[in-house]
């Protein structure tokens, strides 16, 4: 869950219609994901074979997805589906969020990792 989804409701909020909202947004993360790119490729932490074929796949389906949410928008006259699809994507992320944390909490524990769970004050409790 990135900036996008704070960014889109937040504009829809602010009564800007749900097709600028989502393009704005849209266009503001692109500069977000280009200055985390540079970042990483600076500490050369980029491996360009995933980077082309994520990129490549990002592209595609970016064309794809604006082709047919257009043609759904046309049909239906309804622009208020973007607001739909916003919403459905932020409870889909915030479950799978809270499962992958689930998820992760059990396997640390079976592995016996250190969560770092302690008391927040430490007691020095003198017991005679």
């Amino acid at each position: 869950i990135g900036g996008g989804i704070v960014k889109g409701p937040l504009m829809l909020e602010m009564g800007i219609s749900s097709q600028c909202s989502a393009a704005t947004a849209s266009f503001m993360i692109l500069f977000t994901s280009a200055a985390a790119t540079i970042q990483f490729a600076l500490i050369g932490d980029i491996r360009p074979a995933y980077a082309l074929t994520l990129c490549g796949c990002g592209f595609c389906g970016t064309v794809v997805g604006h082709h047919v949410l257009d043609a759904v928008i046309r049909r239906s006259k309804r622009a208020s589906i973007i607001t739909f699809i916003i919403a459905f994507i932020i409870g889909m992320s915030t479950l799978i969020m809270g499962v992958a944390g689930i998820i992760n909490v059990v396997s640390d524990i079976n592995e016996g990792k250190n969560l770092g769970l302690r008391p927040l004050c430490e007691s020095n409790v003198i017991e005679s």
